[in-house]
């Protein structure tokens, strides 16, 4: 039998093996963060629509290792890999953990940093960016207002406390600002939980975050276009209100910028 023949064997048995398999389906609705207009929706829907995520159980590891044998046996030589590469058959994203959250996301939408001191290193930059961009929109706020008060002809009373109203938000916007970057950097006994919570340019395909039963997390794994991806997942553990990220987010505070901190136990400041 040809190798042509044998991979064309295995990509049926990997069809078949996949048909009584939870398929996780990618939903923009459901997506806070995706933004369409970002990204041109007939690409991303056709994108979504091809890339393909299998929830898998342990005893479900025995076929694919069945299939990942008699494809190493048969491809032996690297030339014959690259030829019939097995990333064409399938993904197998965690073959010796269990996954207990996962979140799907078009990728590189969100940047999430966990790491204290890498976050530290974004805080005063983060900061002064935050203080430059609110007084900007700030002022974008009072010129827009003055240039609808002058053509309504707005009682000057009113916009005199109109005015004062759009400062007053401002001086108490950077006041707690202050408080919260004060409580970041002066936390030297490690009362809080900080993390860089951001956003960079989508890219047109999938990607999955991943927190596996040690509690690593794993974030940003690139999901396969037209291939079967496959997630050892652990169900019983599994939550269904959440994955880390909104749950930080709940549970946490907004400084400032992209910066979001919690106290260690989880519960609000």
């Amino acid at each position: 039998m040809n190798k042509k023949t044998i991979y064309e064997e295995l990509n049926q048995d990997v069809k078949t093996y996949i048909k009584n398999l939870e398929l996780v389906t990618f939903s923009n609705d459901s997506d806070k963060e995706f933004d369409p207009t970002e990204i041109n929706a007939i690409n991303a829907s056709s994108i979504i629509e091809s890339t393909k995520l299998y929830l898998i159980k342990k005893k479900d590891l025995d076929t694919l290792a069945q299939i990942s044998k008699k494809y190493n046996d048969t491809f032996s030589d690297s030339k014959l890999k690259k030829q019939y590469p097995i990333k064409k058959l399938f993904k197998l994203i965690n073959p010796d953990i269990d996954a207990i959250f996962f979140s799907m996301a078009l990728i590189h939408k969100t940047k999430t940093i966990t790491d204290e001191k890498e976050v530290l290193m974004y805080v005063n930059s983060e900061y002064e960016q935050w203080i430059k961009s609110i007084k900007t929109r700030t002022e974008t706020a009072m010129e827009q207002f003055r240039k609808e008060a002058n053509e309504l002809q707005f009682d000057k009373g009113y916009s005199d406390f109109k005015e004062k109203e759009i400062k007053d938000e401002l001086i108490h916007d950077l006041a707690q600002a202050e408080v919260y970057y004060q409580k970041i950097t002066n936390d030297h006994i490690g009362e809080y939980e900080i993390a860089y919570l951001g956003f960079v340019n989508p890219s047109p395909y999938l990607t999955l975050t991943v927190r596996y039963e040690n509690q690593e997390i794993q974030p940003n794994i690139h999901l396969l276009k037209d291939t079967p991806n496959f997630l050892l997942f652990n169900e019983k553990i599994w939550s269904n209100k959440s994955n880390w990220r909104d749950g930080f987010m709940a549970s946490s505070t907004k400084a400032f910028g992209n910066i979001w901190f919690r106290k260690k136990d989880n519960k609000l400041v």
